[in-house]
């Protein structure tokens, strides 16, 4: 990998990142330039069923939701042991997503979502069913330990959703002053921001930052 990644990077006749991290990251390790190009987003659809929430026994306004592969990078576990340090009155965790393949990883997750309370697999969702689950989350969270530009980030974000991210480059280019951030890795830091966020009305995205983000990554820009 890290020798296709060289050459890739030397015999390229142009070289793009979807993140100014990463772009920043090839110029300096390969002396190369490399062109910015973001991930862009789809205008988030006004969604009033609660078909999906009722499917899984989830409240409006009262889950916290992660959406991602399941992953060791994504931390998915981290989320689960700081939800149950956490316990936040009347809220559930809401976990979207799948393995590429099965491991002990995903296993594990699981595992940990089988034994603990109020938490939630839902596995792979569809757009129309992710549209609802954005919409009447109470929080959106992605605690991974390392992206490159994460589409659900952004996707909740023009949602409107409250978010907590963990504290990586990636995450803080998105630059919205609502987003509370953790340190990745550190389960006890997490569950002391999902307990502050669940016991008070936690401050979502100003409009200004959704029309950025929306205009920033637009799929026809």
């Amino acid at each position: 990998l890290r020798l296709g990644e060289r050459w890739g990077m030397r015999f390229a006749n142009g070289r793009i990142a979807v993140s100014r991290t990463l772009a920043a990251h090839v110029e300096q390790a390969y002396k190369v330039p490399c062109r910015v190009i973001a991930n862009g987003i789809a205008e988030p659809a006004t969604v009033q069923s609660t078909t999906t929430l009722a499917a899984f026994g989830l409240t409006p306004k009262r889950y916290v939701l992660t959406v991602g592969r399941v992953d060791p990078s994504k931390r998915q576990s981290d989320l689960i042991a700081a939800f149950c340090l956490a316990r936040p009155p009347g809220w559930k965790l809401a976990i979207v997503g799948s393995a590429d393949h099965a491991g002990p990883y995903s296993q594990s997750v699981q595992q940990a979502a089988a034994q603990a309370e109020n938490v939630v697999m839902l596995g792979q969702q569809e757009s129309g069913a992710l549209a609802e689950l954005y919409q009447h989350a109470g929080l959106f969270v992605l605690p991974s330990i390392h992206e490159g530009q994460p589409i659900t980030v952004l996707e909740a974000l023009s949602y409107g959703c409250p978010a907590i991210l963990s504290d990586i480059p990636a995450h803080r280019e998105f630059r919205c002053d609502s987003v509370r951030y953790f340190a990745a890795g550190n389960v006890a830091a997490l569950a002391e921001q999902l307990a502050a966020a669940c016991g008070e009305r936690h401050e979502a995205p100003s409009m200004a930052d959704r029309e950025r983000i929306l205009k920033q990554h637009d799929w026809r820009a």
